[in-house]
């Protein structure tokens, strides 16, 4: 979509890791998160569609192969974290994650000669989740915040999947698979101080999101077995465009250690998404996957670190907590 250039990457998405600092006229604070993480795609209940176009139907009728569902272990992302606040009540903050999660499932093993038992499918995918928010501390407890999101994925795949039909096997190498989301969201925040300098962070928030999947194959033919001989031809996916609803909540505990000026904060973030996917005809069919009513579960333990350097006059009524 072009709505997705690279330039946007830098502004994006809402509600992060959470820490609690003491408001200044001005501040800087910067530091870093990690999420040890479970996720559970959408595509996780999987079926392979073999191109439309491949078997001469109109409309076309896409061939679905059913494979196990993928599964994968928990993985840690991580990556930096930026705020700036002022007038002891407006902040802007901004965080990037990075990590990696290997998802295996079992399926047919695919050749030109048909059928020659299961085989282990493996999804290397390299995972992105960006927040970035515009926060206004309401009072002492409360805030509210507008921020922007974009999180997404992308992997590469050696498949092999056929096509059991009178026109023969279709198998395909070289797989790439690209997802992205972006959008706008609303949220909210509590900070609650239990004892000097320790406090309970609740966050919550909502985002309609714009994404876009773009499935291709560096190397990928059509075998088609007949009187003939062996014909080979090029197959292709149309990108998939799609929105989606997100939810986000985090529970954390925040200590402030003054000296240092360093906050850390631990706790447990939860991140949904909820797929809605136009039908778009008979265009729908070359599309390599339909998310339509399929859910995107993320959740895990949430650690950060953050170092301040604070400006002007403090106000120790007041606290600040940065998301």
């Amino acid at each position: 979509m072009k709505y997705l250039p690279r330039v946007v990457l830098l502004l994006i998405s809402v509600i992060v890791t959470t820490a609690a600092i003491p408001a200044y006229s001005f501040q800087i604070a910067f530091g870093g998160t990690t999420w040890y993480s479970k996720w559970e795609p959408a595509w996780a209940y999987w079926k392979f569609r073999v191109p439309a176009t491949l078997t001469g139907d109109f409309p076309p009728v896409p061939v679905p192969i059913k494979l196990n569902d993928f599964t994968s272990d928990m993985s840690f992302l991580y990556g930096p974290m930026l705020m700036i606040g002022f007038d002891h009540r407006w902040s802007v903050a901004s965080v990037f994650m990075y990590g990696r999660f290997e998802f295996v499932s079992n399926g047919p093993r695919l050749t030109g000669f048909g059928y020659l038992g299961d085989t282990r499918y493996r999804k290397k995918i390299e995972k992105y989740d960006s927040d970035s928010t515009l926060n206004c501390q309401v009072n002492r407890y409360f805030r509210l915040f507008l921020g922007f999101k974009y999180q997404g994925y992308t992997y590469r795949e050696n498949m092999w999947f056929a096509n059991f039909t009178e026109e023969g096997a279709l198998f395909a190498r070289n797989a790439r698979d690209v997802m992205r989301n972006l959008g706008l969201g609303l949220g909210l925040g509590f900070n609650i101080p239990l004892i000097e300098n320790f406090y309970v962070l609740i966050n919550g928030s909502a985002s309609f999101l714009f994404g876009q999947e773009h499935f291709s194959f560096q190397h990928n033919y059509f075998i088609l077995i007949g009187d003939s001989g062996v014909q080979q031809n090029p197959t292709q996916y149309r990108k998939s465009n799609f929105y989606a609803i997100a939810g986000n909540s985090s529970l954390s505990f925040a200590y402030y250690i003054s000296k240092a000026n360093i906050s850390l904060s631990l706790g447990f973030r939860y991140q949904v998404l909820y797929f809605i996917q136009p039908n778009t005809g008979w265009k729908y069919y070359y599309e390599f996957a339909h998310y339509d009513g399929k859910y995107d579960h993320f959740y895990g333990i949430v650690l950060s670190a953050v170092y301040s350097i604070k400006f002007g006059k403090d106000k120790p009524d007041e606290t600040r907590s940065e998301e």
